[in-house]
């Protein structure tokens, strides 16, 4: 309740400052967030428009509850939510062709990012493996706060952008303890990444095939006499 709270306080802070003029979007192809434990990890993002980040991440509402002493214990549900913003998500980005080479950034070049992603689990019954690897979807949203003009220019309001991911899939590594009265799963590492939409792998097989078909429909035609 605490962390939704502080969320939602954090998001309408994020989105009153930012002086936001006008709202568009950005089509995240492809990238990965990767975060080791519960310590801070890298972010990598690619997208259309030419859109790029690349940088650090601090998980500062990246939690695992109902974990005890960061171990969950089997049949709990493990929360896979990430929220991270403003001096959380430091890095460069494009956009545009324009290059900010310092997120964030204040006036008069107006830049931040925001990340928001969503998923749980449950924790497995302990087998055999002492280490075990899950994938499970994951809802990945955010926002790109930017400055239109070329950096150094005059001052403008900021545009803010909404990230849309319409795949995401998180990589989760747990390794098993047996602690005293509490033996559960410790995350060890996990790892985002944006996955292509499966109606865009469809139309790429579709487009494919349909290549092909045409190609060996003008090869038979040219064999085949009058």
């Amino acid at each position: 309740m605490r962390s939704t709270l502080v969320r939602s306080l954090a998001l309408f802070v994020f989105v009153v400052f930012a002086r936001s003029a006008s709202a568009g979007t950005i089509n995240l192809s492809g990238g990965s967030i990767d975060i080791p434990g519960v310590t801070g990890g890298t972010a990598n993002l690619v997208g259309d428009r030419g859109f790029t980040f690349n940088g650090f991440v601090d998980p500062g509402n990246f939690g695992f509850a109902p974990c005890i002493l960061f171990t969950c214990p089997t049949g709990a549900p493990i929360s896979l939510d990430l929220f991270a913003l403003g001096q959380d998500v430091p890095g460069s980005a494009t956009l545009d062709g324009i290059s900010y080479p310092t997120v964030p950034a204040e006036q008069p070049v107006d830049v931040s990012l925001l990340l928001n992603i969503e998923g749980e689990f449950t924790a497995p019954p302990h087998g055999s493996e002492d280490t075990i690897t899950l994938v499970e979807p994951v809802t990945f949203t955010g926002q790109f706060v930017h400055t239109p003009n070329v950096p150094g220019g005059p001052p403008t309001n900021a545009v803010r952008e909404a990230l849309v991911a319409n795949g995401a899939i998180a990589t989760t590594t747990l390794t098993f303890f047996d602690f005293p009265g509490h033996p559960g799963w410790e995350v060890e590492n996990v790892e985002y990444n944006v996955t292509p939409e499966p109606s865009s792998l469809l139309l790429l097989g579709s487009g494919l095939v349909g290549l092909v078909g045409r190609r060996v429909y003008r090869r038979r035609n040219r064999t085949c006499p009058g």
